[in-house]
């Protein structure tokens, strides 16, 4: 038997009616959701600005939330369709709620231990993995995997801007400080300039000259880690393409700090004064900063015209082979 018109009618205006206060609905679901990701964003920013702020080797994190939402916004543009609920694993579903709710309760404590201790750096890797990780469960409980896969990097890109944590800072700066303060002497005296590597010091006849952190390279190398993968997401290089590239920009800035390092050793001893390193010394700091830009922007474009002329070629010879048939 058939409901009658008029009960028909009425269950159409009371879909209807459903279907519009679910619409007036959404639009508010999403400004709440995006200012509570908003607020989760720019407190563990302003948490990282104390390290920005005081340690020259990571004032470039002050940009990194810009590209992260330039990036985020790129990748919107050409963003997949969200997946169908159906095809959402329920399984995948609850882990991607239980990751959520984990971060989520970790962050509570976390921000008191924060506060009395600000310069402790696993606590910001926690505090950074936990609003990634929020961020990214709810791309995935909103647009399935594709999206996750699609917005991944922008999201997982801010963690250029997280100090590394010392046990691993620490023998890295070392290590690039004594290895540069030594080779540096090789070459000084191969030109006839009297150098003497000790440690990281390097003893001139007019004084001392220390080879420091940002001499030793640990500053554009950590630069040119954040500079490689975004120009390579720029360019929308694959993985090993963006791995090249960012070892590439590496051995630019290793490089480029080992010529400083012969520069201002060499105005020193020159000037027979060790005083004359400070005039020159962040002139040449910023020079290496544009020389890394500059080389590793250029490696992008090089790698991704070389990309898509192989692709062109290819596409040529299958409508070749296409055509002959």
């Amino acid at each position: 038997m058939h409901p009658p018109p008029a009960a028909e009618s009425v269950a159409i205006e009371r879909t209807a009616a459903s279907q519009k206060d679910a619409g007036a609905r959404r639009p508010l679901a999403f400004l709440f959701l995006a200012l509570a990701l908003g607020a989760l964003w720019f407190v563990c920013c302003r948490h990282l600005s104390e390290e920005w702020r005081f340690n020259e080797q990571y004032s470039y994190g002050w940009f990194v939330p810009f590209f992260v939402a330039y990036l985020f916004w790129l990748r919107w543009e050409d963003r997949p369709s969200p997946e169908v609920r159906a095809h959402k694993s329920e399984i995948r579903k609850w882990v991607a709620v239980l990751l959520m709710v984990c971060a989520a309760v970790i962050l509570l404590p976390l921000r008191v231990f924060e506060v009395a201790s600000s310069d402790y750096r696993p606590l910001s890797w926690l505090h950074a993995f936990a609003v990634v990780t929020i961020t990214l469960s709810i791309i995935y409980l909103i647009g399935g995997g594709s999206r996750l896969r699609h917005f991944a990097f922008p999201v997982l890109f801010f963690l250029t801007a997280v100090p590394w944590v010392t046990a691993i800072e620490a023998p890295v700066i070392e290590g690039l400080m004594r290895s540069v303060a030594a080779i540096a002497a090789e070459v000084l005296a191969m030109f006839g300039i009297p150098a003497q590597a000790e440690g990281n010091l390097m003893r001139l006849p007019s004084g001392l000259v220390g080879v420091n952190e940002a001499c030793s390279g640990v500053r554009s190398l950590q630069t040119s880690i954040m500079i490689g993968l975004l120009f390579g997401e720029l360019k929308r290089l694959s993985l090993w393409q963006r791995i090249f590239l960012v070892v590439a920009g590496v051995g630019i800035a290793l490089f480029a700090n080992f010529l400083r390092v012969l520069f201002l050793v060499s105005m020193a001893s020159r000037a027979h004064d060790v005083s004359v390193v400070n005039k020159w010394h962040d002139l040449a700091g910023y020079g290496i900063l544009v020389l890394v830009f500059i080389g590793t922007m250029w490696l992008a474009g090089w790698i991704g015209r070389g990309a898509r002329s192989r692709e062109q070629g290819v596409s040529s010879k299958q409508d070749h082979v296409t055509t002959d048939h």
